[in-house]
């Protein structure tokens, strides 16, 4: 077939934050279902209105909002805008100019109404796309037109706690027009089925249909680091999980490479690198002798690249926004659980316990088989307009 006689799949999600396991999950997707089709990542704002709308609507509480993060920001209890860090940003352009297939901007709900004409077919996922405490009806396809069928691929809801009137009120009406609705976490795609009635089926996040080998080509092997050392990748801000970290690396005689989040990380005694873009991120990765994240895409790296790994909670038990389900939900269906960090599992035990790559690998292919066979399934037939959908 030739090029001009691909058809055209529209991919919407997450693409321009400046965030490693956005930029590796819309890189995946994008690359699986270009290897059939001729696919675009459209180019949409983070946001869906702009933050002077919502002030003039809601003064009182967008003003409260925007004072509570300025003053979280002067504190340092939110990640800091990485000072200084141009080389970084400009990493992350560079990969998205490289990688990315993007369309020309649509900043308006007219003008995505238009896509509708261009592409045959609309796929969104993956990431935290339905997060109900970012809810943007964009990502679930409201622009499509009724003769077009949605597919959804491994969006997520970023937390259990999704039930609630306001949620489902959200969010149902919307999904009820998916021909295709998958979820990327058990807890959401066992929601999506009792709210809707249908078998949603719970897929891979898109990093992991990529075979390992597919992420080496890209990585910037030529990136320097340390001969040995611990790769300390941590969104949360925990004391108490760097010190066991560095405590652990001076007793093994390992350095430790700590991605900057928050203003105190950029003086603690360690390599701090300030140019990590996803391509220096996956070298780091694939070079560690061991890996310490609470990031979920920290976790899918570990494994494709078949590292040491100790995973670690982010939230509490009791946060009403925990997205501790990603991590454990992707450790247990890997029979993993072994591996999360607590007080009476540290990390000197982790290290001590090999994981069995080959086993893991199975059970990964397996589940990559029925992520693929979904996804193209989905394509083949919202593509050719036959009849059926996920639920059938």
């Amino acid at each position: 077939m030739s090029e001009k006689d691909l058809k055209k799949i529209a991919l919407l999600t997450w693409a321009k934050g400046e965030n490693y396991g956005t930029s590796l999950q819309c890189y995946a997707l994008q690359k699986t279902i270009g290897a059939e089709y001729d696919c675009s990542v459209i180019d949409i704002p983070l946001v869906s209105e702009p933050v002077w709308k919502k002030l003039l609507r809601n003064p009182v509480k967008t003003g409260a909002i925007i004072l509570r993060r300025k003053i979280n920001l002067f504190l340092g209890k939110v990640p800091l805008a990485y000072e200084g860090q141009k080389e970084r940003h400009a990493n992350f352009v560079r990969f998205r100019n490289t990688h990315f297939n993007l369309s020309e901007p649509y900043d308006s709900k007219k003008k995505l109404a238009k896509l509708n004409d261009e592409y045959d077919s609309f796929v969104c996922g993956s990431d935290q796309i339905w997060n109900p405490f970012l809810f943007d009806a964009r990502y679930f396809l409201d622009f499509v037109s009724d003769n077009k069928k949605k597919i959804a691929y491994a969006p997520s809801f970023g937390t259990e706690h999704i039930d609630s009137s306001e949620n489902e009120a959200k969010i149902i009406p919307l999904v009820r027009d998916f021909a295709f609705l998958s979820c990327r976490e058990e807890s959401g795609a066992a929601w999506l089925s009792e709210k809707t009635g249908r078998n949603v089926p719970c897929v891979l996040d898109p990093t992991l249909l990529l075979q390992k080998s597919e992420w080496l080509k890209i990585a910037n092997e030529k990136y320097p680091r340390p001969a040995h050392y611990i790769f300390c990748y941590f969104l949360g801000k925990n004391e108490r999980y760097l010190s066991a970290v560095f405590d652990f690396a001076k007793k093994n005689a390992l350095e430790v490479v700590l991605i900057p989040i928050y203003k105190k990380d950029f003086s603690r005694k360690c390599v701090v690198p300030r140019n990590i873009g996803p391509c220096e991120f996956l070298s780091l990765v694939e070079h560690a002798d061991f890996v310490c994240t609470d990031s979920f895409h920290g976790c899918c790296f570990s494994v494709l690249f078949e590292k040491p790994f100790a995973p670690f909670l982010r939230f509490s038990a009791t946060d009403k926004k925990s997205q501790n389900a990603r991590v454990q939900d992707f450790l247990k269906k890997l029979g993993l659980e072994k591996l999360l960090y607590s007080k009476d599992n540290d990390l000197a035990k982790i290290f001590a316990s090999p994981i069995d790559f080959s086993s893991v690998n199975a059970i990964l292919e397996a589940e990559r088989k029925k992520s693929l066979s979904y996804l193209f399934d989905a394509l083949s037939i919202a593509i050719s307009g036959a009849a059926g959908g996920s639920d059938e």
